[in-house]
């Protein structure tokens, strides 16, 4: 979970998922799709971003974003660690729980993740060690990440300097908890 406009904002210019095959041609490779929205833009990221920058600056309640990964497999054996489907729900419940305050997560450099304690796990059998890698951060793997992040933006003519800050900030605080 994410606070902040440009954060919000940011965190979607850099949205990542998995290509398929039927889709790109490729399969397996990260591909980042801006906002999940890239084959539909008609006007340039920078500008798209300043729209909404603008339209979330009028609002009296922002929202709150969220990126999860559904589909995090164990390395060696290509198992989902997370059991999907309708347990995707438990997720949402604690996001709307943490908005509200009753709960408050764990802050990392890439946002705020619940604590097992409170997630509702009733009726799942999900490892512990499942559940510790799917509830933390890999500083490593967010350094590279980061870094191809930076050469996405490079490539948005016109990004707010809010939007580049944002990208500051979360690549200071993923170099300080990698050391």
């Amino acid at each position: 979970m994410v606070d902040g406009s440009a954060a919000g904002v940011y965190d979607g210019l850099t949205l990542g998922a998995e290509a398929t095959f039927a889709a790109e041609g490729v399969d397996g490779q990260l591909r980042y799709d801006p906002m999940s929205m890239r084959p539909f833009l008609s006007y340039p990221e920078g500008r798209y971003a300043q729209h909404w920058l603008d339209v979330l600056g009028r609002i009296t309640e922002p929202p709150t974003f969220a990126h999860v990964n559904w589909f995090q497999r164990e390395p060696e054996t290509g198992r989902y660690l997370w059991p999907g489907f309708r347990e995707n729900l438990l997720v949402l419940l604690w996001l709307l729980t943490c908005r509200e305050g009753s709960v408050s997560g764990t802050q990392t450099p890439v946002g705020v993740v619940p604590t097992a304690g409170e997630l509702d796990l009733t009726g799942l059998n999900i490892p512990d060690a499942d559940l510790a890698t799917l509830l933390s951060i890999d500083p490593e793997w967010w350094e590279t990440e980061m870094q191809s992040r930076s050469e996405l933006l490079g490539g948005f003519t016109d990004l707010p300097d809010e939007v580049r800050q944002a990208h500051r900030d979360m690549a200071a605080a993923i170099a300080t908890t990698a050391r």
